[in-house]
């Protein structure tokens, strides 16, 4: 589908998006709140590292295609709740666990070595985020998911 015939489809459909956007998010909502207190300070003691910021925001998106993004430099991440395959609420884990990764790179290494190796740092993130959320001691079963069309492993 090219992104003409794409644009054209979420417009055709984006009562029916919103809506389902909607409904997923409510029960996305209720079983983050199990696990997101202990998420929060278990990720903390298992990284060594304190979140930078106090709160985060999720932003669910039907548009996110690949399932989640994060954005280093706010306190946000995005979701697309209408997944076919996953769980929405490990894709939460996931980007969060992110954002705890970076703020580990950028107080241990300089700006100019991070700088310069931003995409092998990246690459990287994408295996090791999977380190501290197999340590969590919550009630979720975390996959070991390794990128497959990552170079470097």
């Amino acid at each position: 589908m090219d992104i003409k015939n794409l644009k054209q489809n979420i417009k055709a459909n984006k009562n029916k998006i919103a809506h389902d956007i909607e409904n997923r998010s409510k029960n996305l909502e209720k079983r983050w709140r199990k696990f997101e207190k202990d998420f929060f300070s278990q990720m903390e003691e298992i990284a060594k590292t304190k979140w930078k910021h106090e709160n985060y925001k999720v932003y669910l998106l039907y548009s996110c295609f690949w399932g989640g993004d994060y954005d280093l430099n706010k306190p946000s991440i995005y979701i697309n709740p209408l997944l076919k395959y996953g769980d929405s609420l490990y894709v939460i884990f996931h980007e969060l666990s992110h954002s705890i990764y970076w703020e580990y790179i950028y107080s241990k290494y300089s700006f100019k070595f991070i700088k310069k190796n931003y995409n092998f740092l990246w690459q990287i993130s994408e295996v090791m985020v999977n380190y501290p959320l197999l340590k969590l001691k919550i009630n979720y079963k975390f996959p070991l998911i390794i990128p497959p069309n990552l170079k470097i492993f």
